[in-house]
């Protein structure tokens, strides 16, 4: 798994991308004392979800093994 930690500014994107193109945009869209909202554009193939979600999923995905 890749990381990368950066600074953005209100209304500037980051790409994330492969060779065979861009995967998801990610947009800062408000900043609010110590809440950032992002918008996250990506196709309907790619799955986004919040971190308790996933968890959540990828442990009942390990209960049904």
């Amino acid at each position: 798994m890749s990381r990368l930690v950066l600074t953005r500014k209100l209304d500037e994107s980051v790409y994330i991308h492969d060779e065979r193109g861009v995967i998801a945009v990610v947009k800062i869209n408000r900043i609010d004392r110590n809440q950032v909202r992002l918008s996250i554009t990506a196709d309907s193939a790619v799955s986004i979800d919040r971190e308790e979600v996933y968890e959540g999923l990828a442990k009942s995905r390990s209960d049904q093994d």
